[in-house]
């Protein structure tokens, strides 16, 4: 009984490997600018006059994204901009 279900298991496997296709991963694309959301919380995230952010956690993805090779901007976050209506 064992020998015949380890038989009919390793059929069911030998054939799925030979019908169904290897899948290549794709690669999702990605939005050709992506926006960061953000709020003013000092020392993290900081406006500056000129209207720039600046602080660790803009320094910090600043830096994720050159390295990833991303091109990426900051934006106020705001509870409109997530749920508009």
């Amino acid at each position: 009984m064992f020998g015949r279900q380890l038989f009919i298991g390793f059929t069911t496997i030998s054939l799925l490997c030979c019908v169904c296709p290897a899948v290549p991963a794709q690669t999702p694309e990605l939005p050709a600018q992506l926006v960061i959301g953000t709020k003013e919380t000092p020392p993290f995230a900081m406006k500056g006059p000129d209207g720039k952010w600046t602080g660790i956690s803009i320094d910090l993805w600043q830096d994720m994204a050159k390295r990833l090779k991303l091109n990426s901007r900051s934006r106020k976050w705001t509870w409109i901009i997530c749920w508009p209506g």
